[in-house]
């Protein structure tokens, strides 16, 4: 299921469901030559930093095979002392359900639709899909 991890992974790399950090500086930060005073409050956009053309080829492409070369953090269950409890638990639940979606039913896109990434990843109709329960004469 390596595969499937890159897909996930990937997935919540384009469609991160949380779109800001919000920090405060328990002292004073130095990034980059600038000193960010203690208490000050920041706000860090995971978007922006994980689809960063600096950081990734071709940012916006979906592509789960090039998850082997990349070896960048993924943001999307945080990080350091407030990494998420279930960022172990939730990819593994992903991982389950494509399992059943993808073995038991057959999908048709209802149409056209475009993605936009700005504040969050949304579709301009929705993704809008038709499910369709397997035969179940046939295996798979």
């Amino acid at each position: 299921m390596r595969f499937t991890q890159s897909v996930i992974t990937k997935t919540l790399r384009l469609g991160n469901p949380v779109a800001l950090l919000w920090r405060e500086a328990m002292e004073n930060v130095k990034l980059n030559e600038k000193v960010i005073p203690k208490c000050w409050k920041m706000v860090c956009a995971i978007q922006e930093a994980q689809l960063n053309s600096a950081l990734f080829d071709r940012p916006y492409e979906f592509n789960p095979w090039r998850h082997k070369q990349e070896k960048l953090p993924l943001l999307a269950f945080g990080g350091a002392p407030r990494y998420c409890p279930g960022a172990e638990l939730a990819p593994a639940k992903i991982c389950i359900f494509l399992h059943y979606l993808v073995t038991k039913f057959n999908l048709k896109s209802c149409g056209e639709d475009t993605v936009s990434f700005f504040p969050v990843p949304k579709f301009s109709n929705g993704l809008q899909v038709q499910m369709h329960e397997h035969d179940s004469s046939t295996k798979i």
